[in-house]
């Protein structure tokens, strides 16, 4: 909660020395967690956890923006969650808490709010580069000390125009790893598939505010309503 706190605080501060502040937006993305592992080599809809993201976009153009954001959850599975046998005798758990700290950029296919050819909502690809810092708990035991590794997030989403001010958003975006120690247990050659790396994934529904400074004639009105 901290660090979220220090980059709001952040942001704030550095707001009065852009220039564009049209161009820019601040967010809060609510959703949840899931991952792929050694303890749920197929995704495990009982698994999903709660997780929150603050965020910056900066908007270049209409079509193409860039986003820094962090992420704070969990990410959780259970073996008796499985219909393998295996995986029900054996009947272990692990939960990761986990803090992500990223930037990725968005490709807009509509040419979102643009003037003159105005589009209300607009679907987008995006993908990017994150440093995910974790905390693991195996069969309700801290497995080691807290973690730093890569990560890869890539996926899809849309927005929706609310006002001049506000936009609303939902994606669906996964998290390549290049560990095999998100669950902890790579290290055991007879439980975990040590070429495989971990995934996990984040699903959410966001809100952002368009700061925009830029006083216009009162006759003259920038979006449609």
């Amino acid at each position: 909660m901290k660090k979220i706190l220090f980059f709001i605080v952040f942001i704030i501060n550095l707001l009065p020395s852009l220039k564009a502040q049209k161009a820019l937006e601040i967010g809060l993305s609510l959703g949840a967690t899931n991952y792929l592992g050694e303890i749920a080599p197929r995704l495990q809809y009982q698994a999903f956890r709660p997780a929150g993201e603050v965020f910056v976009r900066y908007n270049f153009s209409y079509a193409l923006s860039f986003r820094a954001n962090m992420l704070l959850g969990d990410i959780a599975a259970k073996d008796s969650y499985s219909n393998d046998p295996f995986q029900q005798a054996r009947n272990w758990e692990f939960r990761n808490k986990m803090f992500e700290a990223g930037g990725r950029l968005e490709y807009n296919f509509f040419n979102f709010r643009k003037k003159g050819r105005f589009e209300k909502w607009c679907p987008l690809l995006f993908g990017g580069l994150a440093l995910l810092k974790s905390e693991a708990y195996l069969n309700g035991a801290k497995t080691a000390e807290k973690e730093y590794n890569v990560s890869i997030p890539f996926g899809a989403g849309v927005k929706i125009f609310l006002s001049p001010f506000w936009n609303l958003g939902f994606e669906v975006g996964a998290r390549k790893t290049f560990t095999d120690r998100i669950d902890r247990v790579e290290f055991m050659e007879t439980v975990g598939a040590t070429d495989d790396k971990d995934w996990y994934f984040f699903t959410g529904i966001s809100l952002s505010y368009v700061l925009n400074r830029i006083k216009c004639p009162q006759h003259y009105t920038p979006f449609p309503k």
